[in-house]
């Protein structure tokens, strides 16, 4: 696991510059929602081993071994006719899954769900440091130069804004609704969750794709930006070191 170091150059903001008092609670946020995309990338990446691996290929000879011996079990017992031997094949498949299910055995649909939950879940963190670095640049004091840094990640990271509101808007994506009170657009394919390598994407307007690369690099980038927001802030105190050890036993 890739756990990235943040480092502050104090424990307090400097009160004499005349930062607002929300300044360091927005900090605090900001290091959290960093933690979290931190460790959201780690965890698609260990759910993502499936997709990179490709078919199984082991399992073709057990998993035919094993609805013929369900299907032995009907033979017998059923009709010849086409809808009869339909009806038995559904039952032979269904059992089969709910026999391997008990065994351990996860669905295809829980795996792509599992990957899709971390890549949302970092699309979520990115948005959030955006928003709070955006919040910044408005506060009481905030230094002049935050503002060309938030375009600075915005810029860098250009699908997050419209594949988040796709996340979050999916009744509006699902009706081809890119915009507020924009018309349907009928010209454009859907897509939803879907990925082209690590790069996590959704239908955007004229059919266009917004997407994220979900990777160690765009992490990079955005502890870059946090570096540049944390340099531009004067600091007292201790200097500090995150993330931390458990400290529950302390």
């Amino acid at each position: 696991m890739k756990i990235f170091e943040v480092f502050i150059p104090g424990s307090f903001l400097d009160d004499s510059q005349g930062y607002s008092k929300d300044s360091a609670a927005i900090f605090l946020l900001l290091r959290a929602a960093f933690h979290e995309a931190n460790l959201a990338v780690e965890l698609y990446s260990e759910s993502n081993d499936w997709r990179r691996k490709g078919k199984d290929r082991s399992l073709m000879e057990e998993d035919q071994n094993g609805r013929e011996r369900i299907d032995a079990q009907y033979k017998d017992l059923s009709s010849n006719e086409l809808e009869a031997r339909h009806d038995r094949g559904f039952e032979v498949e269904r059992l089969y899954k709910v026999e391997q299910w008990g065994r351990g055995r996860i669905p295809l649909e829980f795996k792509a769900a599992k990957t899709a939950i971390y890549s949302k879940a970092f699309v979520s963190a990115l948005d959030s440091i955006g928003k709070l670095i955006s919040a910044l640049s408005k506060e009481n004091g905030a230094p002049q130069n935050l503002t060309s840094i938030v375009d600075e990640f915005y810029t860098g990271i250009p699908g997050l804004v419209a594949l988040r509101n796709s996340i979050q808007h999916v009744e509006d994506r699902a009706v081809g609704v890119f915009s507020p009170k924009a018309k349907p657009d009928e010209n454009s394919s859907r897509f939803f969750s879907s990925f082209a390598g690590d790069n996590f994407f959704a239908t955007g307007i004229n059919g266009g794709n917004d997407g994220v690369s979900i990777s160690l690099e765009t992490l990079e980038f955005t502890l870059y930006i946090i570096n540049k927001v944390v340099a531009s802030y004067h600091w007292v105190a201790q200097k500090q070191h995150w993330p931390s050890l458990d400290p529950w036993y302390r």
